[in-house]
């Protein structure tokens, strides 16, 4: 839904369920934005957040969650907060933080 979403929105959408395969197909300089949720197969979007960092560390990332537990654990990290979105999110909501973070410089 969120896919289909973000193309009608004018984007151009690559999904990944398995980390592996984001990281494995990942091009640096590629995308504008990742989009990750935090309980995945493999790995969690931590970890997969850290290793993209370590390939790009100037990519824009996203986590879009159902679960408001991680936003203490980011905060004793020194995760930001702009970090997260959380589920459920209509999908003019989202439209509107992705083209926001998108549209701005790091």
């Amino acid at each position: 839904m969120f896919k289909q979403a973000l193309e009608d929105g004018g984007f151009d959408v690559d999904t990944f369920n398995d980390p592996r395969k984001t990281l494995k197909n990942f091009k640096p300089r590629l995308y504008d934005l990742i989009i990750l949720d935090i309980v995945m197969p493999a790995m969690d979007g931590f970890k997969l957040y850290n290793q993209l960092r370590k390939i790009e560390p100037d990519i824009k990332i996203l986590f879009l969650t159902a679960s408001e537990k991680h936003r203490d654990v980011l905060s004793k990290e020194g995760y930001s907060k702009d970090l997260f979105l959380y589920k459920p999110i209509s999908i003019i909501d989202l439209l509107k933080e992705v083209n926001k973070r998108v549209h701005v410089k790091n």
